[in-house]
Protein backbone atom coordinates (compact mmCIF):
# COMPACT_ATOMS: atom_id res chain seq x y z
CA UNK A 1 0.00 0.00 0.00
CA UNK A 2 0.98 3.44 -0.52
CA UNK A 3 1.67 5.30 3.10
CA UNK A 4 1.52 8.52 1.92
CA UNK A 5 -2.25 8.26 0.65
CA UNK A 6 -4.10 5.72 2.64
CA UNK A 7 -6.41 4.96 -0.28
CA UNK A 8 -4.26 3.81 -3.21
CA UNK A 9 -3.29 -0.13 -3.20
CA UNK A 10 -0.03 -1.28 -5.02
CA UNK A 11 0.98 -0.30 -8.45
CA UNK A 12 -1.38 -1.18 -11.20
CA UNK A 13 -0.49 -5.20 -12.91
CA UNK A 14 -0.15 -5.84 -16.16
CA UNK A 15 -3.44 -7.97 -16.19
CA UNK A 16 -5.17 -4.67 -14.12
CA UNK A 17 -3.31 -2.09 -16.43
CA UNK A 18 -4.71 -4.00 -19.75
CA UNK A 19 -8.43 -4.12 -18.01
CA UNK A 20 -7.98 0.04 -17.31
CA UNK A 21 -6.93 1.06 -20.59
CA UNK A 22 -9.55 -1.27 -22.22
CA UNK A 23 -12.29 0.78 -19.97
CA UNK A 24 -10.55 4.09 -20.93
CA UNK A 25 -10.68 3.44 -24.29
CA UNK A 26 -14.23 2.25 -24.48
CA UNK A 27 -14.91 5.61 -22.51
CA UNK A 28 -13.74 7.42 -25.24
CA UNK A 29 -10.07 8.46 -23.79
CA UNK A 30 -8.03 7.78 -26.68
CA UNK A 31 -5.02 8.97 -25.58
CA UNK A 32 -3.05 5.95 -22.83
CA UNK A 33 -0.01 6.57 -20.81
CA UNK A 34 1.36 4.63 -18.32
CA UNK A 35 2.41 6.89 -15.35
CA UNK A 36 4.19 6.10 -12.00
CA UNK A 37 2.28 2.88 -11.29
CA UNK A 38 -1.41 4.13 -12.69
CA UNK A 39 -2.68 4.39 -16.21
CA UNK A 40 -3.58 7.96 -17.47
CA UNK A 41 -6.28 9.08 -19.76
CA UNK A 42 -7.18 11.96 -22.66
CA UNK A 43 -9.11 12.32 -25.40
CA UNK A 44 -9.00 13.84 -28.76
CA UNK A 45 -12.59 14.42 -28.42
CA UNK A 46 -12.76 15.61 -25.16
CA UNK A 47 -11.40 18.14 -23.11
CA UNK A 48 -11.23 15.65 -19.72
CA UNK A 49 -8.00 13.70 -18.34
CA UNK A 50 -8.20 10.72 -15.79
CA UNK A 51 -5.93 9.16 -13.70
CA UNK A 52 -6.87 5.14 -12.49
CA UNK A 53 -4.94 3.57 -9.83
CA UNK A 54 -5.72 0.31 -8.11
CA UNK A 55 -7.70 1.21 -4.64
CA UNK A 56 -6.70 -0.82 -1.11
CA UNK A 57 -10.27 -2.48 -1.53
CA UNK A 58 -8.88 -3.84 -4.71
CA UNK A 59 -11.19 -1.28 -6.81
CA UNK A 60 -10.24 1.45 -8.54
CA UNK A 61 -9.57 4.91 -8.02
CA UNK A 62 -10.29 7.66 -11.06
CA UNK A 63 -8.90 11.22 -10.33
CA UNK A 64 -10.50 13.63 -13.23
CA UNK A 65 -9.15 16.96 -14.25
CA UNK A 66 -12.45 19.18 -14.18
CA UNK A 67 -14.01 20.77 -11.52
CA UNK A 68 -17.39 20.73 -13.23
CA UNK A 69 -17.66 17.24 -14.08
CA UNK A 70 -16.41 16.09 -10.72
CA UNK A 71 -19.35 18.30 -9.12
CA UNK A 72 -22.29 16.93 -11.49
CA UNK A 73 -20.48 12.81 -10.37
CA UNK A 74 -20.70 13.99 -6.91
CA UNK A 75 -24.56 14.52 -7.11
CA UNK A 76 -25.00 10.92 -8.15
CA UNK A 77 -22.15 9.24 -6.72
CA UNK A 78 -21.37 11.42 -2.94
CA UNK A 79 -18.76 12.28 -1.52
CA UNK A 80 -15.52 12.42 -3.92
CA UNK A 81 -11.56 11.26 -2.40
CA UNK A 82 -9.86 14.44 -1.35
CA UNK A 83 -7.06 14.98 -4.10
CA UNK A 84 -4.44 15.71 -1.59
CA UNK A 85 -4.63 11.92 -0.50
CA UNK A 86 -3.26 10.96 -4.11
CA UNK A 87 -0.28 10.46 -5.74
CA UNK A 88 0.61 13.14 -7.96
CA UNK A 89 -0.11 12.50 -11.94
CA UNK A 90 0.33 14.59 -14.98
CA UNK A 91 -2.92 16.74 -14.56
CA UNK A 92 -3.86 19.24 -11.73
CA UNK A 93 -6.71 16.39 -10.12
CA UNK A 94 -10.04 18.65 -9.15
CA UNK A 95 -11.48 15.33 -7.53
CA UNK A 96 -11.77 11.35 -7.53
CA UNK A 97 -13.95 8.24 -7.01
CA UNK A 98 -13.67 4.86 -6.05
CA UNK A 99 -15.10 2.18 -8.43
CA UNK A 100 -15.88 -1.03 -6.83
CA UNK A 101 -15.14 -3.03 -9.95
CA UNK A 102 -14.44 -2.93 -13.61
CA UNK A 103 -17.59 -2.86 -14.38
CA UNK A 104 -18.32 0.28 -12.61
CA UNK A 105 -15.10 1.62 -13.77
CA UNK A 106 -16.32 1.64 -17.16
CA UNK A 107 -19.73 3.13 -16.55
CA UNK A 108 -17.68 5.85 -14.28
CA UNK A 109 -15.56 6.39 -16.97
CA UNK A 110 -18.45 6.94 -19.82
CA UNK A 111 -20.51 8.83 -17.66
CA UNK A 112 -17.29 11.38 -16.95
CA UNK A 113 -16.22 11.60 -21.09
CA UNK A 114 -20.16 12.47 -21.50
CA UNK A 115 -20.88 15.19 -19.44
CA UNK A 116 -16.95 16.52 -20.24
CA UNK A 117 -18.82 17.08 -23.49
CA UNK A 118 -22.01 18.36 -22.11
CA UNK A 119 -21.58 20.77 -19.61
CA UNK A 120 -21.64 24.58 -20.12
CA UNK A 121 -18.71 25.63 -22.13
CA UNK A 122 -18.13 22.75 -23.67
CA UNK A 123 -21.16 22.50 -25.47
CA UNK A 124 -20.95 26.14 -26.48
CA UNK A 125 -17.13 25.20 -28.20
CA UNK A 126 -18.94 22.47 -29.93
CA UNK A 127 -22.02 24.24 -30.92
CA UNK A 128 -19.31 27.04 -32.71
CA UNK A 129 -17.46 24.54 -34.70
CA UNK A 130 -20.82 22.31 -36.16
CA UNK A 131 -21.62 26.18 -37.32
CA UNK A 132 -18.42 27.08 -38.89
CA UNK A 133 -18.85 23.53 -41.23
CA UNK A 134 -22.24 24.36 -42.44
CA UNK A 135 -22.19 24.96 -45.53
CA UNK A 136 -23.41 28.86 -46.89
CA UNK A 137 -26.02 27.69 -48.61
CA UNK A 138 -28.18 27.14 -45.39
CA UNK A 139 -30.50 29.42 -43.67
CA UNK A 140 -28.21 30.34 -40.78
CA UNK A 141 -31.07 30.82 -38.26
CA UNK A 142 -32.40 27.18 -38.61
CA UNK A 143 -29.38 25.93 -38.78
CA UNK A 144 -28.20 27.72 -35.75
CA UNK A 145 -31.58 26.40 -34.03
CA UNK A 146 -31.12 22.67 -35.33
CA UNK A 147 -27.31 22.25 -34.63
CA UNK A 148 -28.20 23.79 -30.71
CA UNK A 149 -30.97 22.04 -29.76
CA UNK A 150 -29.37 18.80 -30.67
CA UNK A 151 -26.37 19.28 -28.61
CA UNK A 152 -28.65 20.61 -25.77
CA UNK A 153 -30.50 17.37 -25.83
CA UNK A 154 -27.14 15.25 -25.92
CA UNK A 155 -26.26 17.32 -22.59
CA UNK A 156 -29.12 16.51 -20.97
CA UNK A 157 -29.29 13.15 -21.86
CA UNK A 158 -25.89 13.04 -19.88
CA UNK A 159 -26.64 15.29 -16.89
CA UNK A 160 -29.80 13.31 -16.49
CA UNK A 161 -28.63 9.93 -16.82
CA UNK A 162 -30.93 8.98 -19.44
CA UNK A 163 -34.11 9.49 -17.69
CA UNK A 164 -36.63 11.55 -17.03
CA UNK A 165 -35.94 14.39 -14.43
CA UNK A 166 -40.01 13.91 -12.62
CA UNK A 167 -40.62 10.06 -14.07
CA UNK A 168 -37.39 8.36 -13.88
CA UNK A 169 -38.61 7.26 -17.13
CA UNK A 170 -35.57 5.92 -19.23
CA UNK A 171 -37.09 5.62 -23.27
CA UNK A 172 -34.97 8.11 -24.80
CA UNK A 173 -37.61 7.87 -27.67
CA UNK A 174 -39.89 9.63 -25.55
CA UNK A 175 -37.84 12.59 -23.89
CA UNK A 176 -37.52 15.95 -24.58
CA UNK A 177 -34.59 18.44 -24.20
CA UNK A 178 -36.78 21.47 -22.61
CA UNK A 179 -35.38 25.24 -21.47
CA UNK A 180 -36.49 26.65 -18.84
CA UNK A 181 -35.48 30.03 -20.37
CA UNK A 182 -36.98 29.93 -23.98
CA UNK A 183 -34.49 29.53 -27.00
CA UNK A 184 -35.39 33.18 -28.05
CA UNK A 185 -34.94 34.91 -25.21
CA UNK A 186 -31.37 33.42 -24.52
CA UNK A 187 -27.80 33.99 -25.21
CA UNK A 188 -26.09 31.73 -27.53
CA UNK A 189 -23.99 30.28 -23.95
CA UNK A 190 -27.75 29.81 -21.79
CA UNK A 191 -29.51 28.52 -24.98
CA UNK A 192 -26.57 25.06 -24.80
CA UNK A 193 -26.34 25.49 -20.79
CA UNK A 194 -27.94 21.99 -19.40
CA UNK A 195 -28.41 23.47 -16.21
CA UNK A 196 -31.38 26.01 -18.30
CA UNK A 197 -33.71 22.97 -18.96
CA UNK A 198 -34.66 19.74 -17.70
CA UNK A 199 -35.26 16.28 -19.61
CA UNK A 200 -38.34 15.53 -19.57
CA UNK A 201 -41.59 13.12 -20.77
CA UNK A 202 -42.62 14.64 -23.43
CA UNK A 203 -46.00 15.36 -22.10
CA UNK A 204 -44.25 16.82 -19.17
CA UNK A 205 -42.02 18.72 -21.61
CA UNK A 206 -45.74 20.12 -23.14
CA UNK A 207 -46.77 21.02 -19.88
CA UNK A 208 -43.37 22.87 -18.74
CA UNK A 209 -43.27 24.61 -21.81
CA UNK A 210 -46.11 26.30 -22.01
CA UNK A 211 -46.02 27.30 -18.77
CA UNK A 212 -49.09 24.47 -17.05
CA UNK A 213 -45.95 23.41 -14.50
CA UNK A 214 -43.31 24.67 -13.08
CA UNK A 215 -40.55 23.76 -10.43
CA UNK A 216 -39.97 25.09 -6.75
CA UNK A 217 -36.70 26.52 -5.43
CA UNK A 218 -36.71 23.34 -3.53
CA UNK A 219 -37.63 21.21 -6.52
CA UNK A 220 -41.04 20.55 -6.21
CA UNK A 221 -43.13 20.05 -9.31
CA UNK A 222 -45.41 22.65 -8.82
CA UNK A 223 -48.80 22.73 -11.02
CA UNK A 224 -50.90 26.23 -12.59
CA UNK A 225 -54.22 27.01 -11.95
CA UNK A 226 -55.09 27.18 -15.10
CA UNK A 227 -55.10 23.26 -15.05
CA UNK A 228 -58.39 21.81 -14.47
CA UNK A 229 -58.82 18.89 -11.32
CA UNK A 230 -59.37 16.09 -14.12
CA UNK A 231 -55.83 17.06 -16.00
CA UNK A 232 -54.09 17.29 -12.31
CA UNK A 233 -55.37 14.03 -11.59
CA UNK A 234 -54.54 12.08 -14.88
CA UNK A 235 -51.21 13.97 -14.29
CA UNK A 236 -50.56 12.38 -11.01
CA UNK A 237 -49.47 15.71 -9.38
CA UNK A 238 -51.39 15.07 -6.62
CA UNK A 239 -48.43 13.40 -5.73
CA UNK A 240 -45.44 15.01 -4.33
CA UNK A 241 -42.74 14.85 -6.93
CA UNK A 242 -39.50 16.26 -6.35
CA UNK A 243 -36.36 17.05 -8.58
CA UNK A 244 -33.30 16.58 -7.55
CA UNK A 245 -31.67 19.92 -8.62
CA UNK A 246 -28.21 21.67 -8.28
CA UNK A 247 -27.63 25.41 -7.75
CA UNK A 248 -26.82 26.33 -10.99
CA UNK A 249 -30.58 25.58 -12.24
CA UNK A 250 -31.84 28.13 -10.14
CA UNK A 251 -31.54 31.21 -12.43
CA UNK A 252 -33.34 29.73 -15.06
CA UNK A 253 -35.97 28.38 -13.13
CA UNK A 254 -36.63 31.43 -11.59
CA UNK A 255 -36.94 32.81 -14.78
CA UNK A 256 -39.84 30.39 -15.72
CA UNK A 257 -41.83 30.98 -12.58
CA UNK A 258 -41.79 34.75 -13.37
CA UNK A 259 -42.05 34.52 -16.66
CA UNK A 260 -43.33 31.31 -18.26
CA UNK A 261 -45.95 30.05 -15.57
CA UNK A 262 -49.19 30.60 -15.89
CA UNK A 263 -49.57 31.74 -11.95
CA UNK A 264 -53.65 32.19 -12.95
Amino acid sequence: MNATTGVIGSALTVLESHAARKASRDAGFDILLDFQGSVVGESSHAPLKCAIWISINNGFIVAFSMANVVHALESDLGQTINSARLPTTSFEMAGAFEASDIFKLEALLKRSWLLSRSLPNALIGRFEKALSEVSTTEREATVRQRVGQNLFREGLLALWGGRCAITGLDATELLRASHAKPWADSSDTERLDVFNGLLLAAHWDAAFDSGLITISTNGHVVPSDALSDSTIEVLRLTEDFRIRLQPQHEPYLSWHRERVFKKS
